[in-house]
């Protein structure tokens, strides 16, 4: 359809510039109008009728065929936030290992949560966000020359990350 309509047009063009009869040209651009509607127009229920077959279909059947991949990546990083949980609450003095000192100032001494308010400061905060994803997306593309080693890394790394800041709040008494 859509080869059809660049076609269509291709041919309007060309009959505006060798000034063709008008009845021509004007039949020309009533269908070079109604073949853009159709293509266009009508295209934006498609997507998202579209996206809501990806959710309803196929999302699930690729979960249901990578189940045993998820189920193995949540485990990696529910251990490393459960083993940093567990030597956290043994010895608190653990979390200096993992977490940023600024962070434990912050949660155990001023007794703030450890994110912190971004009020006043929105862009620079957002930026600094997209900074940090882009970098995280990069790192894991390069990572993935380790034949996924890097990525295991990365997950057991953040699960101890998690479980360090999340009982670093929990032992300062802090709501999450």
């Amino acid at each position: 359809m859509a080869s059809l309509y660049r076609s269509l047009s291709a041919d309007l063009a060309r009959g505006k510039t060798f000034q063709v009869g008008t009845i021509l040209l004007q039949k020309l651009q009533s269908l070079t109008a109604r073949a853009y509607n159709q293509i266009y127009q009508g295209s934006r229920h498609q997507e998202w009728q579209a996206a809501l077959d990806f959710y309803r279909w196929r999302f699930p059947t690729v979960v249901q065929q990578t189940w045993l991949y998820t189920a193995i990546a949540i485990s990696i990083f529910s251990l490393g936030g459960l083993i940093a949980w567990w030597y956290g609450w043994q010895d608190p003095s653990f979390l200096a290992l993992v977490v940023p000192a600024d962070l434990i100032h912050k949660v155990r001494d001023q007794k703030q949560l450890w994110m912190g308010s971004i009020l006043g400061m929105e862009p620079l905060a957002s930026s600094g966000i997209m900074i940090n994803n882009l970098s995280v997306t990069f790192r894991m593309v390069g990572g993935a020359i380790t034949a996924g080693l890097f990525t295991l890394y990365a997950l057991f790394f953040n699960g101890l990350l998690m479980g360090a800041i999340a009982i670093g709040v929990n032992l300062s008494q802090k709501p999450y």
